[in-house]
């Protein structure tokens, strides 16, 4: 793979990312509070798996609701919530959808403007199995990390390392890691 063409996906992916914050910027027209309790509802996508850039995307939707259980003056909380996900991962020619449970947790950190954010949960996936890579059979588990920033509006954009495994339930068991994007919206 060329530098070149790596150059040519990040550039098209960041003319969508572009797109997406005006279309979200422009329709988003609140100054309310910033806060991280609520549902929030977002999309994500992979950008630079960490073995192979070539070999697989990702895209999801996901929706989470987020409740403050601690607080200390305005300065750090501690957030968690449940939600889930769907979306589609593609090797090359080849698609699987899946689905995924998620409960995420973290802190909150001045004035909710950053989260570090550690989620996880499980995941059915409808292909298991791609031409050089086999997640051993269709229940998988992602858990990632994150850094979660919500500047001025209610939308914020995420940066998530994601880790998908069976967890040994099956006699095969390729892992997965992907760098993630997210934008979001808190309702």
């Amino acid at each position: 793979m060329s530098g070149l063409y790596l150059f040519e996906c990040c550039l098209k992916k960041a003319r969508f990312i572009v797109s997406f914050l005006f279309v979200l910027l422009t329709i988003t027209i609140s100054f309310a509070e910033k806060s991280r309790e609520g549902w929030l509802s977002g999309f994500s996508f992979s950008f630079l798996p960490t073995h192979d850039p070539s070999d697989f995307s990702y895209y999801e939707v996901q929706g989470v609701y987020l409740s403050k259980l601690v607080s200390r003056k305005e300065i750090i909380s501690l957030v968690a919530g449940f939600g889930g996900a769907m979306g589609l991962l593609r090797h090359k020619k080849e698609y699987s959808f899946f689905i995924n449970a998620k409960f995420e947790v973290g802190p909150s950190l001045y004035k909710d403007i950053f989260m570090i954010v550690l989620s996880t949960g499980p995941a059915v996936i409808t292909r298991f199995r791609f031409s050089n890579h086999d997640f051993g059979g269709p229940l998988s588990f992602f858990s990632s990390v994150g850094l979660n920033f919500l500047p001025l509006w209610r939308i914020s954009v995420a940066y998530r390392l994601q880790h998908m495994s069976n967890a040994n339930l099956f006699r095969t068991n390729h892992r997965l890691n992907l760098h993630i994007i997210e934008l979001n919206y808190h309702f």
